[in-house]
């Protein structure tokens, strides 16, 4: 039994990773889906260890985007979910401009949060300003 979830894991992240891979971007996309996914299930330990690899990955596709460099590096560093997710958001704007029109790239927006949009690679909205306590709250905003 414990090996269904193992698995369901694996391929979630194999789903993630190939459709980042289709896109452009495909590392700063990947590293923000883990932040993203950590941040809706309230796992700042999760959340933190994509933001280390998203700030390495920012770094090599968006080297003049200090913002996001500062955001991840701000998120890598958080030692609180309220933290993080303040940090995540000055991400999320920066990344909601450069992958506008994007196929397979879902825009999301919270709209119990100032400034709470984010990217997802899927469309079933999972929010990670709310996380666990509304994590369907949310609409899409652009595909």
């Amino acid at each position: 039994m414990r090996f269904i979830p193992l698995l369901l894991a694996a391929l979630l992240c194999t789903i993630t990773a190939a459709t980042a891979a289709d896109t452009k971007h495909p590392k700063t996309l990947e590293q923000y889906e883990m932040v993203r996914a950590g941040l809706a299930a309230d796992d700042l330990a999760a959340a933190k260890n994509g933001a280390t690899n998203l700030v390495t990955a920012v770094q090599e596709e968006f080297a003049a985007s200090k913002p996001m460099i500062d955001g991840a590096e701000k998120l890598a560093a958080s030692e609180s979910l309220d933290d993080a997710r303040a940090a995540f958001g000055v991400i999320s704007g920066e990344l909601t401009k450069i992958v506008k029109g994007q196929p397979g790239i879902f825009v999301m927006n919270c709209p119990m949060v100032k400034n709470g949009g984010w990217v997802q690679t899927t469309s079933k909205i999972e929010n990670p300003y709310m996380g666990k306590k509304m994590l369907e709250c949310g609409e899409i905003v652009k595909k």
